[in-house]
C-alpha cells in the first residue's frame, strides 16, 4: 500500500509537471506578445512626449534668438551709429566715434550672448566693415541663404522659417540672421547680420533625458549634400559625408508626421517618432533602438517561463508530499504578507519548517528587511531634495534682490492690464505701490500720468504700457507723474513679453526720474538767455557812457558811480557765468554719461534674461541630474565647479587657441571622442590645468549632459558677476555726475583731496577717453588735503581736460601730474595735441577770446579758470610747443 501511494504520488507529480510546463510555455508566449505590444505603445507615447517637448524648445530657441537679434540691432543709438558708418567718410570724426561705439557694443553683445557666433555689418557692396571676428573684417560676404528680418515692416512676432545652408568657411550647416539698415529716406544702405551658434540648439535637441541608453533626438534639413544633420559631430561628418536617410527621415522630409518601426540612418532597427516642423522647414526625429525598447518583454517572457518551471517543480514536490502538514506555515506566511501589505514593515513570517515553505519564509523576512532599508534610503533622499529646494529658493531670492537693486523703475502688468509687480525704485517714483484699477485704460488715472507740462492725462495711443499690451514696443520722455508732493518727469520704455506659445503674457515698462536732466536743460536755456540779454545791456550801457563822456566831462563823477554799480553787476554776472559754463559742460557730457549708464544696464538686462532662461529651461531637470550622478561623478562635478568658479585671468584669443590645441592633444591621448568639442567647453568654463580628475567622466556615455550642466551653472555664475560689475560701474558714473552737478552755496571752503576731484571729472569724460585717449596718472603718494572750493575746482579741471581732448581730437595721451612743491600743491595737465601758437598764448586767458568757430565757444572758459585759481590765491600758466601743451595750476596747501 505504501508503494502504491508513492507510485500514485509520482504519477500525480508527473501530470502536474507536464501541465505546468505546457501552461508555462503558453503564458510565456502570450506574455512576450502582450509585453511587446504594451512596450511598443508605451515607447511611442514616451517618444511622442519627448518630440512635443523638443518641438516647444526648438520654437522657443528660435523665437528667443529672433528677439535677441531684434534687441541687438534695433536700438535707436545702434541704428544711428550704423547710418553714420554706412554714409559718412572714414576720415570723419563722427564716423570714427560711431565705429568705436559700434565695435564696443557688438563685442559686449557677443560676450554676454553665446548664441551668436559672429555679429557683423555689411556695406552696400557686401563688404564686412565691422565684425566681432577681426579676421573677417574687410572680407566680402556672399549675401545669399540668409534669414531676413525687416522689423520695420513685419515686427518681431510670429513664426518664421530659418534658411539653413552649408557655410563656405566651416563646411558645416549654418543659419544667418540679417536685417536691413536704411537711411532717413527708407533706402537700404547696408545690413547687420549674425551667425547663430547651432551647437547650443544641438545640445538642447540631443539631450536624451527619459530616452534610455540608446535614445537619440536630432534635426535634419535639406542642404547641399541632400538631407543632412543640422548640426553634427566630426564622427557623423566622416561616416555620412553625403547626408543621411532612413524611412523615418524620408517620411518627415515629405511633410508627414508619424511613428513606426524601421532601420535608422545607421541601419540599426529602431522605434521612432518623426515630425515635420513646417514653421522651421526642418524635421525632428526621436528614436530608440528596438533591442532596448523590447528588452523588458523578453525579460518578462523568460521570467514567466522560469517562474512556471519553478512552479512546476514545486507542484510536483507538493503533490508528492501532499500528506504532510503544509497549511500551517503557508497560512502564517500569508498573515505576515497581509501585515506587510497593510504597511507594517516590522512584520515577519515564522520559520516553522526547513523545507521550501521555510525557505520562502526566510526569503520573505529578508525581503521585508530590504524594504525597510529602501524606505530609509528614500527618506534620506527626500531630505537631500529638501536641501536642494532650499538652495534653489535662496537663488530665486538672490535674483529678486538683484531686480530690487536696479536703480531704474520696473512696472509689470498681466495680459489684461492688471498690475503684477513693481520694484522699490518704481514705487519711489510713482509714490505708491501696486493698486488694482478696473482695466488697463484706468492705469493713467490711478497713477496720475499726465502729458509733460500740461494738466491733461497722457494720450492712450502713445502710452508705452498700453502699446506693449497691444504687442508694440515704445519709448517716450514726455510723461509726468503728478504725486501729491511733487511732479516727477519720467522717461519710459514699454515692451511686450510672450509665453512659450507666442501669446502675450505680460507687459513690462522701465522708467526713470529725469527731473535733473529736465532741470539742467531749463537752467541751461535760462542762463544762455540771461547771458545774451546781459551782454547786450552791458554793451548798450558802455556805448552810452562813452557818448556821454565825450559830451559832458562834468558828469564824470556820476558816470564813475554808474560804472561802480556796473562793476558790481558784472561781478554778479561773473558768478552766473561760472555756473553757466559749468552747466554747459554738463550738457556736453550728458550724451556720454547716458551711454556709460546704458551700457551696464544693457549688460544687466542680458544677464537677467540669461538667468531667467536657465531657471525656466533647466530648473526642472536639475534635481534629476544630481540624483542620477554616481557618487564618484558627483565629487568630480563639485570639483569641476569649484575650479571653474575661481578668479580667472583674462586671456587673448591667441592664448585661448594655444590652450585649446594643447588640451585637445591631451584629450586625444586618452582616446576621447570629439576631443575638440570637449576642449572648447573646458576652455569656455576656464578649466584647462590639471584636468586628469575628469578622466572617469569624459569616458562616460552621459558626459555631454554632465559638461553641459556644468557650462550652464558656470554661465549662471558669470551672469551674476556681470550684474555686480555693471551695477558698480553705473553707481560710479551716477556718483561722479552727482558730485559734479552739486553746487555749494555756503561760500565756505572745505577740505578736499585734489586727485579725487580730478577723478570725478575723468569719470564723466570716460566715454570720450575710452575710444582713443591714454590717460597717464602720476599722483604723489600721501598728498595732504587742502582747504578749497571743490565745486569751483571741478570747473577748472573740466575746462582743462575738455580743451586737451579738443586739441588732440580725442586721440592721444593725456598726462595728469599731482605733486607737492614746497608749501604748494601743483597740478600739471599735459596733452600731445597740435599746441598753441606763440602769438596767441598771451591772449588765451582774455575774456571772449577764442579760436573756435562761431557757436562752438564763448571765449570765457580759460578766463573763468584763471579767476577761480586766483580766488584760491593760486597761479596758472601754460607751456606749449607742437606736440606738447602743459597747463600748470599751483594752489597753496593752507588757505
Amino acid at each position: 500500500m505504501k508503494f502504491i501511494n508513492r507510485h500514485l504520488t509520482t504519477k500525480i507529480s508527473a501530470y502536474f509537471l507536464l501541465l505546468s510546463i505546457t501552461t508555462t510555455a503558453i503564458v510565456g508566449t502570450i506574455s512576450f506578445a502582450r509585453g511587446r505590444e504594451a512596450l511598443e505603445e508605451g515607447t511611442f507615447k514616451r517618444l511622442s512626449i519627448a518630440a512635443t517637448l523638443k518641438e516647444g524648445e526648438i520654437d522657443r530657441w528660435f523665437e528667443d534668438r529672433q528677439r535677441d537679434f531684434f534687441l541687438t540691432t534695433q536700438l535707436p543709438e545702434v541704428k544711428a551709429d550704423l547710418e553714420k558708418l554706412l554714409t559718412d567718410s572714414a576720415e570723419d570724426a563722427e564716423y570714427q566715434t560711431a565705429y568705436a561705439n559700434l565695435v564696443q557694443y557688438l563685442q559686449d553683445i557677443a560676450e554676454v550672448s553665446p548664441n551668436f557666433k559672429e555679429i557683423f555689418v555689411l556695406d552696400g557692396g557686401n563688404r564686412a566693415i565691422v565684425s566681432t571676428d577681426a579676421t573677417n573684417q574687410g572680407q566680402y560676404v556672399v549675401a545669399g541663404n540668409l534669414t531676413y528680418f525687416d522689423f520695420e515692416k513685419t515686427g518681431v512676432d510670429g513664426s518664421f522659417s530659418p534658411i539653413f545652408y552649408i557655410s563656405p568657411v566651416t563646411g558645416e550647416p549654418a543659419i544667418t540672421f540679417a536685417s536691413p539698415v536704411r537711411n532717413e529716406r527708407g533706402e537700404r544702405i547696408g545690413a547687420i547680420l549674425a551667425h547663430l551658434n547651432l551647437e547650443r540648439i544641438d545640445r538642447i535637441v540631443r539631450e536624451r533625458t527619459g530616452l534610455g541608453e540608446s535614445g537619440e533626438t536630432y534635426l535634419v534639413g535639406s542642404l547641399v549634400t541632400g538631407t543632412d544633420f543640422i548640426s553634427k559631430s566630426q564622427t557623423q561628418t566622416r561616416d555620412f559625408p553625403d547626408g543621411v536617410t532612413s524611412p523615418g527621415i524620408e517620411e518627415a522630409m515629405s511633410g508627414t508626421s508619424g511613428f513606426g518601426l524601421y532601420p535608422n540612418y545607421a541601419g540599426v532597427p529602431v522605434i521612432g517618432v518623426y515630425r515635420w516642423l513646417s514653421d522651421r522647414d526642418i524635421a525632428l526625429i526621436v528614436e530608440m533602438e528596438q533591442e532596448e525598447a523590447f528588452i523588458f518583454a523578453r525579460h518578462l517572457a523568460v521570467q514567466a517561463i522560469l517562474a512556471g518551471l519553478l512552479s512546476a517543480a514545486g507542484l510536483s514536490f507538493i503533490a508528492s508530499l501532499l500528506s504532510r502538514q503544509i497549511a500551517r506555515p503557508i497560512l502564517a506566511l500569508a498573515d505576515a504578507a497581509e501585515g506587510v501589505a497593510s504597511g507594517d514593515l516590522q512584520q515577519s513570517a515564522p520559520v516553522l519548517s526547513q523545507d521550501e515553505v521555510g525557505l520562502l519564509a526566510r526569503n520573505f523576512n529578508q525581503m521585508t528587511q530590504q524594504l525597510q532599508e529602501s524606505f530609509s534610503t528614500l527618506a534620506t533622499q527626500n531630505a537631500e531634495m529638501k536641501t536642494l529646494n532650499a538652495a534653489l529658493s535662496e537663488s530665486e531670492q538672490q535674483l529678486s534682490q538683484f531686480l530690487d537693486a536696479i536703480p531704474v523703475g520696473v512696472f509689470i502688468t498681466d495680459a489684461t492690464g492688471q498690475p503684477y509687480y513693481t520694484n522699490p525704485a518704481g514705487e519711489r517714483i510713482l509714490g505708491q505701490g501696486i493698486i488694482e484699477p478696473g482695466n488697463a485704460e484706468q492705469l493713467r488715472h490711478a497713477y496720475r500720468v499726465y502729458l509733460g507740462g500740461t494738466d491733461r492725462l497722457y494720450p492712450p495711443e502713445c502710452d508705452p504700457i498700453l502699446r506693449a499690451l497691444q504687442g508694440e514696443s515704445a519709448r517716450v520722455d514726455d510723461m509726468e507723474i503728478h504725486r501729491p508732493d511733487a511732479i516727477v518727469p519720467i522717461e519710459s520704455s514699454g515692451t511686450p513679453i510672450y509665453d512659450r506659445q507666442g501669446n502675450l503674457a505680460y507687459a513690462i515698462v522701465a522708467f526713470q526720474d529725469i527731473t535733473k536732466r529736465k532741470t539742467a536743460e531749463r537752467v541751461l536755456a535760462d542762463y544762455n538767455q540771461t547771458l545774451a540779454r546781459q551782454v547786450e545791456e552791458r554793451t548798450q550801457a558802455l556805448q552810452q557812457e562813452i557818448t556821454e563822456r565825450r559830451h559832458a566831462q562834468a558828469q564824470v563823477q556820476q558816470k564813475n558811480q554808474e560804472l561802480g554799480n556796473t562793476l558790481e553787476q558784472l561781478q554778479t554776472t561773473q558768478e552766473e557765468l561760472i555756473q553757466s559754463e559749468k552747466m554747459a559742460a554738463l550738457g556736453q557730457l550728458v550724451a556720454g554719461v547716458a551711454h556709460e549708464v546704458n551700457t551696464p544696464l544693457g549688460a544687466i538686462r542680458s544677464s537677467v534674461e540669461h538667468i531667467a532662461d536657465f531657471l525656466s529651461e533647466r530648473l526642472e531637470v536639475l534635481p534629476e541630474f544630481f540624483y542620477e550622478l554616481s557618487p564618484t561623478n558627483r565629487e568630480v562635478f563639485v570639483r569641476l565647479l569649484h575650479q571653474a568658479l575661481q578668479p580667472s585671468t583674462m586671456l587673448s584669443s591667441k592664448e585661448k587657441r594655444k590652450i585649446k590645441r594643447a588640451l585637445k592633444r591631451q584629450l586625444e591621448s586618452w582616446d576621447i571622442e570629439d576631443a575638440d568639442i570637449l576642449a572648447d567647453t573646458l576652455v569656455d568654463i576656464e578649466v584647462y590645468d590639471e584636468v586628469e580628475f575628469l578622466l572617469p567622466v569624459v569616458r562616460d556615455r552621459a558626459r555631454d549632459r554632465f559638461f553641459e550642466m556644468a557650462y550652464e551653472l558656470v554661465s549662471l555664475h558669470k551672469s551674476t558677476n556681470t550684474i555686480t560689475l555693471a551695477t558698480d560701474r553705473a553707481a560710479k558714473v551716477v556718483f561722479a555726475l552727482k558730485s559734479y552737478a552739486r553746487y555749494d552755496n555756503s561760500g565756505q571752503k572745505r577740505t578736499a583731496q585734489i586727485p579725487d576731484s580730478i577723478e570725478t571729472v575723468l569719470t564723466l569724460y570716460h566715454n570720450q577717453l575710452k575710444h582713443g585717449v591714454e590717460v597717464v596718472r602720476n599722483y604723489e603718494d600721501e598728498l595732504t588735503p587742502i582747504q578749497c572750493y571743490p565745486d569751483e575746482l571741478n570747473q577748472v579741471w573740466t575746462n582743462l581736460v575738455h580743451n586737451a581732448l579738443q586739441a588732440m581730437e580725442n586721440r592721444g595721451t593725456l598726462a595728469i601730474d599731482v605733486c607737492r612743491q614746497d608749501d604748494r600743491l601743483q597740478v600739471r595737465i599735459t596733452d600731445n595735441g597740435t599746441g598753441i601758437p606763440p602769438e596767441i598764448q598771451a591772449k588765451i586767458f582774455t575774456p571772449f577770446f577764442t579760436t573756435k568757430p562761431p557757436g562752438e565757444g564763448s571765449g570765457l572758459g580759460l578766463d573763468i579758470v584763471k579767476k577761480i585759481v586766483a580766488k584760491h590765491e593760486g597761479t596758472i600758466g601754460v607751456e606749449s610747443v607742437p606736440g606738447k601743451t602743459t597747463f600748470t595750476v599751483s594752489l597753496p596747501l593752507e588757505g
